[in-house]
């Protein structure tokens, strides 16, 4: 029912899921990509209030961003720039119309989404917020963690994970993200140095 208001309030389709074989990926089977099902706008903000107080420096970033709901949300916390990536070109173009269509008041106004495959994607410089809601299997999980390595190492700066199972319990497994809120279900994660240094 919350995000079912949510759209009502704001103008907006986030609320029915999607399955993975509706999407008419192909490749959906090689990237392990998942189906769509909104984040818990209460989950989110909750992971969020768990960053630094100043986000301004930050790109929050939405691997997997389905309908867009997680980027509206993001939008009203004050991030220097909101960015989703979706593979299905379905979901990315209900996406820019929610983005068109939301009525809700933005503290973030640089707001987009891309579609292309996450591991294509080039995380973008500076101070990073990355948000995982279950896009894909854990053998990709792993490999998109190599790039965000690979980023760091080339360019030291503050990174966060915030993540909702099952991707907390590959990263609990590494002693360089450290939690620092959450819950079994949905945590958060700040990087304290790459691995590959």
């Amino acid at each position: 029912t919350g995000q079912l208001i949510f759209d009502l309030r704001n103008s907006t389709d986030t609320r029915r899921a999607v399955s993975a074989s509706e999407l008419g990926v192909a490749d959906v089977d090689r990237r392990g990509g998942h189906g769509y099902e909104a984040s818990s706008r209460r989950v989110v903000m909750k992971l969020i209030r768990a960053l630094p107080d100043d986000l301004s420096p930050f790109t929050f970033v939405d691997v997997g961003s389905g309908k867009g709901a997680v980027l509206l949300y993001a939008a009203t916390f004050p991030f220097r720039r909101v960015i989703g990536i979706e593979h299905s070109a379905e979901l990315h173009a209900i996406t820019e119309q929610n983005l068109r269509r939301a009525t809700q008041v933005r503290r973030c106004t640089n707001v987009s989404s891309v579609m292309m495959d996450a591991l294509e994607f080039s995380l973008p410089s500076g101070p990073l917020v990355l948000y995982f809601c279950n896009p894909f299997e854990p053998e990709v999980f792993a490999a998109f963690l190599v790039r965000i390595c690979e980023s760091l190492d080339s360019e030291p700066r503050p990174i966060y994970l915030l993540t909702l199972n099952p991707h907390s319990n590959q990263l609990d497994a590494h002693p360089w993200a450290r939690r620092i809120g959450g819950s079994w279900a949905s945590s958060a994660y700040r990087l304290e140095q790459s691995p590959l240094a």
